[in-house]
């Protein structure tokens, strides 16, 4: 389920951003790998059941979501473009889902204002310096 929302999400950006591709679109954790080329990194950090649902109905999956580019204005346009994409997607469409989804319908993305781990300890845990990102929640029936 997450590598299929990973590439879901990703369709989505490399549709509505001026990534050539979704060949430009990276899953592995975030690196110093991915600088020198214009690169959107979707890695989900963190999963927790909705507690306020009954019965463990949804899952709450977390990712970050950063943009590698250089110049670091590159990396800000990117980061910008994929906040509007997000923004304009408050829930996953059925025509972006993969077959592994389609029983979803569709599923609800926030951009969140605080992350499921502070952003300080999440960059420090994979071992990189705090850097501009989005924090995106994709809330999942189970």
């Amino acid at each position: 389920m997450i590598s299929a929302i990973s590439k879901t999400l990703a369709s989505v950006l490399a549709i509505e951003t001026s990534l050539p591709g979704i060949e430009q679109v990276d899953f592995n954790p975030p690196s110093d790998a991915l600088s020198g080329k214009a690169t959107l990194n979707i890695y989900c950090y963190n999963y927790c059941w909705d507690e306020k649902k009954p019965l463990r109905s949804q899952v709450d999956l977390a990712f970050v979501i950063s943009a590698w580019d250089t110049p670091a204005w590159g990396e800000q346009a990117l980061l910008s473009e994929a906040l509007s994409s997000l923004q304009n997607h408050p829930q996953l469409e059925a025509q972006f889902l993969s077959a592994e989804l389609e029983e979803a319908r569709s599923l609800s993305i926030e951009v969140n204002s605080i992350p499921a781990i502070e952003p300080v300890v999440l960059w420090e845990s994979l071992g990189l310096p705090m850097r501009p990102a989005l924090y995106v929640t994709v809330k999942v029936p189970s």
